[in-house]
């Protein structure tokens, strides 16, 4: 059957004979596939008298499909002659670890599963690679001539014994990565031209190169980036001693300007005390050496409630008995002065209060005086530049996309308190202003303040109004 056109020649249609030696002849043809399973294997080696000699002269895909193939002309069930690999290897000399299963892409790479112990080699084309695919049973990386910045801890796979990494952007790897980098004794690796920072913050890595440069194929061609020096030729104890002495000399050249400044900043501390607290607390720094009642002395009320009318019981019964253990409340319903313009009654409660607590539902949104509560309490908050407006949430008017755009705007911005939340009162007692320890005298008002101050520490729930949104908000 010489001179054809086969490309895959089909085992089970060779014929056979129990007379002699059948010799089948292949020559020219193009075959690089010869399909023989393990079934096939089983078959020759239970049947001793199957005599077949196949000359053929094309090179075969050795892959894992041929395995059985070759195991079969190793063990001489039967004979071909001269049949070799595709590259140029006689099939009954290829090593099964060569011989590879499910060539299948895996990202920018090309994966190879071995089929005699399913391990995986990955080979990367040269472009654009960060990183190279995590596939089990990894064993051998080729990814050079690539973007690939740093290795990961995540990417050092036990099995893995050979890492081509030359030519790509590595100029540091951590210690911790370094020392697992050549964990593995038998662990080779191409690590040449890439950009290596040779400080004294990369020393371990530097150090694990030096240290295990049996490891490292390329070694006589790793260089610092920079200057080029080999890093053979490095010495890595002199990179931290210039470091040391250069610190030194920054902090003596630093040290009579820190003084002088913090002489400059005391000064002006002790002239503008007043008015540093101030910028300092509206921008919500240094809040723990300040007591609130430092900055709104004038104010009458620690806090005043705004609610429609039809909310009253929730706050009569839920919110007023546990807040005015500690603080000053004001509501319209006790403390407004009767005859007077309900505009100035609001604008005098919001303004002599240091907080409005807005009870917000969704009759309180269609409530005309409790909008306009809400809107001279947000806009004196922004024009202060703090954070004013407690707002306590007792339905699901959260969810309402009909609500009006300041408000909505408002509680995509800010962090509000829901009623039945089980930190509830810790939270509204951390939006609460701080009072000073001497102005609580009450056993009750002092567990009360406890709680508040011990969610100062372990609580970040109400948030500063951002001034860029602050911004859209007046417009």
């Amino acid at each position: 059957m010489s001179r054809n056109n086969i490309s895959t020649l089909e085992f089970t249609h060779l014929p056979v004979t129990k007379k002699g030696i059948l010799e089948v002849h292949l020559q020219g043809n193009p075959i690089q596939k010869v399909n023989f399973g393990k079934e096939d294997y089983e078959l020759l080696r239970s049947n001793s008298t199957v005599n077949l000699t196949v000359i053929i002269d094309s090179k075969l895909d050795c892959d894992c499909h041929g395995a059985w193939f070759a195991r079969s002309l190793r063990e001489q069930h039967m004979s071909f002659d001269n049949v070799r690999c595709a590259d140029d290897v006689l099939v009954v000399l290829y090593e099964p670890s060569r011989l590879e299963c499910d060539k299948y892409n895996c990202g920018a790479c090309t994966c190879r599963r071995s089929w005699h112990d399913n391990t995986t080699r990955v080979n990367c084309k040269p472009g654009e690679l960060h990183t190279w695919p995590r596939v089990p049973l990894l064993i051998e990386v080729h990814a050079s001539n690539n973007l690939i910045e740093t290795i990961h801890m995540e990417d050092l796979s036990d099995t893995l014994i050979f890492l081509d990494l030359s030519n790509n952007r590595i100029a540091r790897v951590d210690s911790a990565v370094a020392e697992t980098l050549f964990a593995v004794p038998e662990r080779r690796m191409r690590l040449s031209y890439n950009p290596l920072v040779c400080d004294c913050d990369n020393k371990p890595f530097l150090d694990a190169l030096k240290n295990h440069h049996n490891q490292i194929e390329d070694y006589s061609n790793i260089t610092c980036v920079g200057d080029g020096r080999t890093l053979q030729d490095l010495d890595t104890e002199m990179l931290c001693n210039a470091k040391k002495f250069i610190m030194w000399i920054v902090l003596l050249a630093t040290g009579g300007m820190l003084v002088g400044l913090a002489t400059f900043i005391g000064a002006l501390y002790c002239r503008y005390a007043q008015s540093i607290k101030i910028f300092l607390y509206a921008r919500g720094i240094c809040l723990c050496c300040m007591a609130e009642d430092e900055l709104d002395t004038d104010r009458q009320y620690d806090a005043f409630i705004s609610f429609t009318h039809e909310d009253e019981k929730f706050v009569i019964e839920n919110l007023l008995p546990e807040l005015e253990k500690t603080y000053k409340i004001c509501v319209h319903f006790r403390d407004w002065i009767v005859g007077d313009m309900i505009l100035t009654q609001i604008t005098r409660s919001v303004e002599s209060s240091r907080r409005t607590i807005v009870v917000l539902s969704k009759k309180f949104v269609k409530s005309l005086w409790g909008m306009l509560e809400f809107r001279t309490a947000h806009i004196t908050a922004l024009s202060e530049g703090r954070v004013r407006v407690i707002v306590v949430i007792i339905d699901d008017v959260a969810e309402d996309n009909t609500l009006d755009v300041q408000l909505r705007s408002y509680l995509r911005t800010n962090t509000y308190l829901k009623w039945g939340d089980p930190w509830f009162w810790d939270k509204l007692k951390y939006a609460m202003p701080r009072l000073p320890p001497t102005t609580i005298t009450n056993p009750r008002q002092v567990n009360a303040t406890r709680v508040g101050q011990d969610a100062i520490h372990s609580s970040t729930l109400v948030r500063r109004e951002n001034q860029s949104h602050t911004d859209v908000i007046l417009e």
